[in-house]
């Protein structure tokens, strides 16, 4: 399952495009985004808000795609039941 601004048609046979709203209820989410101005801070507390809690968020760019201050106000260690 992939979410891609510009979804390439044909990639359809190989994964599966979803939107971000969509992505952010899976357990496991894993970022391979470059760290540049359009996506400073693209997950921040909205984002956090759709994710499962116990969610393992992953960026394999730097720090600058997370909004930190987000991530230490939600509350990502306490399930809620709502992805099981």
């Amino acid at each position: 399952m992939v979410y891609d601004i510009l979804p390439d048609p044909q990639l359809n046979d190989i994964v599966e495009f979803l939107n971000l709203e969509t992505l952010f209820n899976d357990d496991a989410i894993i970022l391979h985004v470059p760290a540049l101005p359009v996506n400073h801070h693209m997950i921040d507390a909205k984002q956090f808000a759709m994710m499962c809690d116990g969610v393992l968020l992953i960026t394999c760019a730097r720090g600058e795609l997370i909004r930190t201050g987000a991530l230490r106000c939600h509350r990502i260690w306490q399930g809620c039941g709502r992805c099981n």
